[in-house]
């Protein structure tokens, strides 16, 4: 059964605006953090207070039907052991996140021959936690959707928690029988009518995870907006006086 709390807190967007201009555009140029800005404003869904719900999927078809275009992050690695950080995955819209922080944030890729985990896996990759505490993914843009992919039937997702800005604003258990069937991935995904920005697993590992699709420019895109938002400011400047 979900949870709900009432949805996003006031000023979320620009916050998270913030912090992805940092990421891509540090301290440097204004422009390309001013293009950055417009462009993610645009984008990003205006999200108000509600109530919403939480409907769980066991099997992926039907999850995929209900959640619309999706990212799918499979974990695969050329190596049976590598140890990457929270932005590995940043221009897919995703960081890496724990529960709870850990004293060092870094978490395993492994493939088929890594210890007991790698032969569950149902591809080439797949992410373990290396801090003790369960898996959580934050978003560069609120989402209302994410499934994972366990590596067995015993390994499937149990729980999941949302926050949005912080703040808790749903949580759900699987229902009983929820989970993908024998012979199949163990599929658990969720589709919710407000929007998240992180989620809390209950799982150590996983082998993939889904999310809604996020729109993330390219990095060789950011120097072509900035020349754009200089030619829009300049025309504006011109047409005042």
């Amino acid at each position: 059964m979900g949870h709900v709390r009432a949805g996003a807190p006031k000023g979320w967007q620009m916050k998270r605006v913030r912090e992805i201009q940092d990421v891509y555009c540090g301290s440097g140029s204004w422009l390309c953090r001013a293009a950055l800005g417009v462009l993610l404003l645009s984008c990003t869904h205006a999200v108000q207070p509600v109530e919403g719900s939480i409907a769980w999927y066991g099997e992926k078809g039907l999850w995929e039907a209900a959640a619309g275009a999706t990212t799918t992050i499979d974990f695969e690695t050329d190596t049976w052991y590598t140890a990457i950080y929270a932005d590995e995955y940043i221009f897919q819209g995703l960081q890496l996140d724990y529960s709870s922080p850990p004293a060092e944030a870094v978490w395993v890729r492994f493939d088929e021959t890594w210890g007991a985990r790698g032969p569950l896996l149902h591809d080439g990759g797949g992410l373990s936690s290396s801090a003790g505490a369960t898996l959580a993914f934050r978003f560069l843009q609120p989402v209302n959707a994410f499934g994972t992919v366990g590596l067995s039937e015993v390994t499937q997702s149990q729980f999941f928690a949302f926050y949005l800005e912080g703040v808790l604003v749903g949580y759900t258990n699987r229902p009983i029988g929820g989970g993908g069937g024998q012979g199949q991935d163990p599929f658990n995904g969720v589709v919710t009518d407000f929007y998240f920005d992180r989620v809390v697993t209950s799982d150590v590992s996983l082998d993939d995870i889904y999310f809604s699709s996020i729109v993330v420019p390219a990095p060789g895109v950011l120097p072509l907006l900035g020349v754009g938002a200089a030619i829009a400011l300049r025309g504006r400047r011109r047409g005042r006086e």
